[in-house]
């Protein structure tokens, strides 16, 4: 899970918070996959307190793709992962509040996802 610069200043630099959001987050996808006996592990999270590795704009399809590159490229790398998914604080234009590729759990390159940080309440950002 890496949570961008974004996030990262909306809760006013505070890495603490910003983890505690996340497994707060977290909390609810477990909750929501327990019905089908599946179980989400948080094996990594990064926050990118100096600046984003990536470009983040208001576009949602050019976002998730250079977030599936950067994984690519850097994270597996550095962290085997079967997923990473962006917590963004970006508003995208498309009025789309999470993306991912169609598919994409089954191909190492695509398994990815974006989600907006966007909401007070952490159940509804899990529901994405």
């Amino acid at each position: 899970m890496v949570a961008d610069n974004l996030v990262y200043r909306k809760y006013s630099g505070n890495i603490t918070d910003v983890r505690m959001r996340i497994f707060e987050i977290l909390n609810y996808v477990n909750l929501y996959y327990k019905v089908f006996n599946i179980h989400v592990i948080l094996i990594g999270l990064e926050v990118w307190s100096d600046e984003d590795k990536i470009l983040i704009n208001g576009s949602s399809e050019p976002t998730v793709k250079s977030f599936a590159a950067w994984r690519h490229s850097d994270l597996l790398k550095r962290k085997r992962n079967d997923n990473a998914q962006l917590l963004t604080g970006i508003h995208f234009d498309e009025g789309v509040l999470g993306v991912a590729f169609i598919g994409g759990m089954c191909n190492n390159f695509t398994s990815v996802g974006v989600i907006q940080d966007n909401s007070i309440q952490a159940v509804l950002i899990a529901a994405v």
